[in-house]
């Protein structure tokens, strides 16, 4: 038998339950959880969601950075190369 509430309604009858993120509804001296069929499932996908969400934020914060620091180390490597041919040149000519 499926109860529906009103949204006034559920805000009286639901209240959160102290070890889980789950609400549950009082009725009567018995406390009902809503979700007790669906647990595994809510659980599961919300760990799949939060360990790709981290990974690609992780991985998005490591190639930003590692792009930045290879630009900047081809540049120093280019510019010692640039003065070692320079100095090189010079030497040479006297």
């Amino acid at each position: 038998m499926a109860v529906f509430f009103s949204a006034i309604a559920t805000r009286r009858a639901t209240k959160p339950h102290p070890h889980t993120l789950l609400y549950i509804r009082v009725k009567g001296k018995k406390y009902v959880n809503i979700f007790h069929k669906h647990i595994c499932c809510i659980t599961a996908l919300l760990s799949a969601h939060c360990k790709t969400y981290c990974f690609a934020f992780q991985k998005r914060r490591f190639c930003t950075v590692k792009a930045a620091v290879l630009h900047r180390k081809t540049y120093a490597f280019a510019t010692s190369n640039r003065n070692y041919r320079f100095s090189s040149e010079l030497s040479l000519q006297n």
